[in-house]
Protein backbone atom coordinates (compact mmCIF):
# COMPACT_ATOMS: atom_id res chain seq x y z
CA UNK A 1 0.00 0.00 0.00
CA UNK A 2 1.44 3.10 -1.52
CA UNK A 3 0.24 6.99 0.10
CA UNK A 4 1.20 9.97 -2.50
CA UNK A 5 2.16 13.13 -0.74
CA UNK A 6 1.06 16.51 -2.74
CA UNK A 7 3.86 19.10 -1.81
CA UNK A 8 2.62 21.65 -4.22
CA UNK A 9 1.32 24.88 -2.88
CA UNK A 10 0.19 27.49 -5.21
CA UNK A 11 1.04 30.25 -3.04
CA UNK A 12 4.46 29.58 -3.67
CA UNK A 13 4.54 30.07 -7.12
CA UNK A 14 6.12 34.04 -8.68
CA UNK A 15 2.81 36.44 -9.38
CA UNK A 16 3.84 39.18 -12.50
CA UNK A 17 2.73 42.04 -11.46
CA UNK A 18 0.67 44.32 -13.67
CA UNK A 19 0.81 47.45 -11.90
CA UNK A 20 4.32 47.79 -11.40
CA UNK A 21 6.17 51.26 -11.98
CA UNK A 22 7.42 50.10 -15.16
CA UNK A 23 3.93 49.33 -16.61
CA UNK A 24 2.82 52.12 -15.21
CA UNK A 25 5.14 54.90 -16.73
CA UNK A 26 4.41 52.55 -20.21
CA UNK A 27 1.03 53.47 -20.18
CA UNK A 28 1.36 56.86 -19.29
CA UNK A 29 3.96 57.79 -22.07
CA UNK A 30 1.46 56.01 -24.45
CA UNK A 31 -1.71 58.18 -23.22
CA UNK A 32 0.51 61.53 -23.67
CA UNK A 33 1.08 60.39 -27.47
CA UNK A 34 -2.71 59.81 -28.12
CA UNK A 35 -3.37 63.20 -26.26
CA UNK A 36 -0.89 65.04 -28.47
CA UNK A 37 -1.44 63.85 -31.64
CA UNK A 38 -5.30 64.25 -30.69
CA UNK A 39 -4.74 68.12 -29.71
CA UNK A 40 -2.30 68.23 -33.34
CA UNK A 41 -5.02 66.81 -35.37
CA UNK A 42 -7.66 69.01 -33.74
CA UNK A 43 -5.88 72.21 -33.85
CA UNK A 44 -5.30 71.20 -37.74
CA UNK A 45 -8.96 71.23 -38.59
CA UNK A 46 -9.74 73.95 -36.70
CA UNK A 47 -7.16 76.40 -38.77
CA UNK A 48 -8.38 74.97 -42.03
CA UNK A 49 -12.25 75.76 -40.71
CA UNK A 50 -10.98 79.00 -40.23
CA UNK A 51 -9.11 79.46 -43.42
CA UNK A 52 -12.27 78.39 -45.22
CA UNK A 53 -14.21 80.79 -42.70
CA UNK A 54 -12.58 83.91 -44.06
CA UNK A 55 -12.18 83.04 -47.64
CA UNK A 56 -15.82 82.41 -47.79
CA UNK A 57 -16.42 85.37 -46.23
CA UNK A 58 -13.98 87.36 -48.60
CA UNK A 59 -15.55 86.16 -51.34
CA UNK A 60 -19.45 87.36 -50.13
CA UNK A 61 -18.08 90.85 -49.56
CA UNK A 62 -16.94 90.38 -53.41
CA UNK A 63 -20.07 88.96 -54.59
CA UNK A 64 -22.07 91.59 -52.33
CA UNK A 65 -19.67 94.67 -53.98
CA UNK A 66 -20.38 92.73 -57.98
CA UNK A 67 -24.12 93.20 -57.05
CA UNK A 68 -24.21 97.10 -55.91
CA UNK A 69 -21.88 98.07 -58.31
CA UNK A 70 -24.41 96.57 -60.98
CA UNK A 71 -27.28 97.94 -59.51
CA UNK A 72 -26.27 101.10 -59.16
CA UNK A 73 -25.13 101.06 -63.00
CA UNK A 74 -28.80 99.39 -64.01
CA UNK A 75 -30.36 102.28 -61.90
CA UNK A 76 -28.12 105.16 -63.79
CA UNK A 77 -28.72 103.54 -67.05
CA UNK A 78 -32.82 103.29 -66.63
CA UNK A 79 -32.99 106.58 -65.21
CA UNK A 80 -35.45 109.23 -66.74
CA UNK A 81 -34.14 113.02 -66.98
CA UNK A 82 -37.89 113.61 -67.46
CA UNK A 83 -39.26 111.76 -63.69
CA UNK A 84 -36.26 113.48 -62.56
CA UNK A 85 -37.09 116.77 -63.35
CA UNK A 86 -41.16 115.91 -62.34
CA UNK A 87 -39.39 114.51 -59.12
CA UNK A 88 -37.33 117.72 -58.18
CA UNK A 89 -40.62 120.01 -58.93
CA UNK A 90 -42.79 117.99 -56.47
CA UNK A 91 -39.91 118.52 -54.08
CA UNK A 92 -39.73 122.08 -54.41
CA UNK A 93 -43.69 122.19 -54.31
CA UNK A 94 -43.93 119.70 -51.07
CA UNK A 95 -41.00 122.48 -49.44
CA UNK A 96 -43.08 125.34 -50.32
CA UNK A 97 -45.92 124.16 -48.78
CA UNK A 98 -44.35 123.30 -45.44
CA UNK A 99 -42.92 126.50 -45.36
CA UNK A 100 -46.26 128.00 -45.80
CA UNK A 101 -47.51 126.15 -43.34
CA UNK A 102 -45.25 126.91 -40.87
CA UNK A 103 -45.63 130.29 -41.58
CA UNK A 104 -49.69 130.02 -41.08
CA UNK A 105 -48.54 127.86 -37.79
CA UNK A 106 -46.43 130.82 -36.39
CA UNK A 107 -47.56 133.14 -33.41
CA UNK A 108 -46.75 135.66 -34.75
CA UNK A 109 -49.54 135.83 -37.05
CA UNK A 110 -52.22 136.21 -34.43
CA UNK A 111 -54.42 133.55 -36.17
CA UNK A 112 -53.07 130.06 -34.86
CA UNK A 113 -56.76 128.28 -35.35
CA UNK A 114 -57.24 128.61 -39.15
CA UNK A 115 -59.95 129.89 -40.81
CA UNK A 116 -62.30 127.02 -39.99
CA UNK A 117 -62.73 128.63 -36.97
CA UNK A 118 -64.01 132.20 -38.38
CA UNK A 119 -66.21 130.06 -40.76
CA UNK A 120 -68.09 127.84 -38.14
CA UNK A 121 -68.97 130.90 -36.01
CA UNK A 122 -70.30 132.74 -38.66
CA UNK A 123 -72.44 129.50 -39.94
CA UNK A 124 -73.77 128.62 -35.64
CA UNK A 125 -75.36 132.87 -36.15
CA UNK A 126 -76.94 132.92 -39.26
CA UNK A 127 -80.48 133.44 -38.51
CA UNK A 128 -84.01 132.47 -40.15
CA UNK A 129 -84.36 134.26 -43.76
CA UNK A 130 -80.37 135.20 -43.76
CA UNK A 131 -77.55 133.27 -45.95
CA UNK A 132 -74.27 134.00 -46.99
CA UNK A 133 -73.38 134.07 -50.27
CA UNK A 134 -69.48 135.38 -50.08
CA UNK A 135 -66.77 135.88 -47.63
CA UNK A 136 -63.53 137.35 -47.65
CA UNK A 137 -60.70 137.25 -44.92
CA UNK A 138 -57.57 138.71 -45.33
CA UNK A 139 -53.80 137.99 -43.11
CA UNK A 140 -54.88 136.82 -39.95
CA UNK A 141 -58.62 137.43 -40.07
CA UNK A 142 -58.88 140.89 -38.66
CA UNK A 143 -59.94 142.21 -42.55
CA UNK A 144 -63.02 140.34 -43.68
CA UNK A 145 -65.87 141.28 -45.49
CA UNK A 146 -69.19 139.31 -45.12
CA UNK A 147 -71.49 139.30 -48.09
CA UNK A 148 -75.34 137.97 -47.86
CA UNK A 149 -78.83 137.94 -48.79
CA UNK A 150 -81.98 139.12 -46.41
CA UNK A 151 -85.50 138.25 -46.47
CA UNK A 152 -85.40 141.58 -43.92
CA UNK A 153 -83.48 144.33 -43.04
CA UNK A 154 -83.23 144.23 -39.35
CA UNK A 155 -81.81 140.57 -39.43
CA UNK A 156 -78.39 142.14 -40.59
CA UNK A 157 -77.99 144.30 -36.98
CA UNK A 158 -79.41 140.90 -35.31
CA UNK A 159 -76.63 139.43 -36.88
CA UNK A 160 -73.95 140.76 -36.26
CA UNK A 161 -75.27 141.57 -32.34
CA UNK A 162 -75.01 137.61 -32.22
CA UNK A 163 -71.55 137.29 -34.24
CA UNK A 164 -70.15 138.86 -31.24
CA UNK A 165 -70.99 135.99 -28.91
CA UNK A 166 -68.25 133.91 -30.78
CA UNK A 167 -65.15 134.24 -29.15
CA UNK A 168 -63.01 134.17 -32.39
CA UNK A 169 -64.83 137.98 -33.23
CA UNK A 170 -63.85 139.32 -29.75
CA UNK A 171 -62.02 142.50 -30.70
CA UNK A 172 -63.28 142.80 -34.26
CA UNK A 173 -65.92 145.07 -35.38
CA UNK A 174 -67.50 145.66 -38.61
CA UNK A 175 -67.95 149.65 -39.50
CA UNK A 176 -69.71 150.15 -43.02
CA UNK A 177 -72.86 148.45 -44.19
CA UNK A 178 -74.14 148.48 -47.66
CA UNK A 179 -77.39 147.28 -48.36
CA UNK A 180 -79.57 147.31 -51.47
CA UNK A 181 -82.33 145.48 -53.34
CA UNK A 182 -80.92 144.13 -56.46
CA UNK A 183 -82.82 144.25 -60.04
CA UNK A 184 -84.08 141.14 -61.16
CA UNK A 185 -82.51 140.09 -64.90
CA UNK A 186 -84.89 139.77 -67.80
CA UNK A 187 -84.77 136.73 -69.41
CA UNK A 188 -83.98 136.88 -73.22
CA UNK A 189 -86.56 135.59 -74.67
CA UNK A 190 -89.09 137.78 -72.45
CA UNK A 191 -86.50 141.07 -73.77
CA UNK A 192 -86.43 139.68 -77.15
CA UNK A 193 -90.10 140.06 -77.28
CA UNK A 194 -91.10 143.20 -75.33
CA UNK A 195 -88.11 145.53 -75.70
CA UNK A 196 -89.61 147.82 -72.84
CA UNK A 197 -89.35 145.08 -70.53
CA UNK A 198 -88.08 146.99 -67.41
CA UNK A 199 -86.01 144.70 -64.84
CA UNK A 200 -88.14 144.17 -61.35
CA UNK A 201 -86.91 144.39 -58.05
CA UNK A 202 -85.41 140.88 -56.13
CA UNK A 203 -87.61 139.88 -53.31
CA UNK A 204 -84.50 140.06 -51.56
CA UNK A 205 -82.12 142.64 -49.85
CA UNK A 206 -78.02 142.10 -50.44
CA UNK A 207 -75.94 143.38 -48.21
CA UNK A 208 -71.98 143.67 -47.57
CA UNK A 209 -70.17 143.89 -44.05
CA UNK A 210 -66.81 145.79 -44.18
CA UNK A 211 -64.60 145.69 -40.88
CA UNK A 212 -62.73 148.02 -39.92
CA UNK A 213 -59.58 147.16 -41.34
CA UNK A 214 -61.38 146.71 -44.66
CA UNK A 215 -62.84 149.90 -45.15
CA UNK A 216 -59.85 151.95 -43.79
CA UNK A 217 -58.00 150.22 -46.92
CA UNK A 218 -60.99 150.67 -48.88
CA UNK A 219 -61.28 154.40 -48.48
CA UNK A 220 -56.89 154.43 -48.78
CA UNK A 221 -57.25 153.12 -52.56
CA UNK A 222 -60.10 155.15 -53.29
CA UNK A 223 -58.03 158.85 -52.00
CA UNK A 224 -54.90 157.30 -53.98
CA UNK A 225 -56.84 156.28 -56.88
CA UNK A 226 -58.31 159.63 -57.00
CA UNK A 227 -57.00 162.27 -59.91
CA UNK A 228 -56.75 165.62 -59.53
CA UNK A 229 -58.91 167.90 -61.70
Amino acid sequence: MSQQINLFNPALLKRKDHFSAVNLLILFAFSLCVIAISFVYLRSQVTQARSASEQASLKLTSITNQVNALREARAAKIQNPALAQELTLIEASLLRRHQIAQILQNSQFGNTDGYSTYLSAFARQVPANLWLTGLTLEGAGYDLILHGRTLQAELVPLYVTQLKREPIMRGKTFSTLHMERPLLPVPAAISAADPKKMPEPAPYLEFQLHSSGMADKADKEKTAGAKPQ
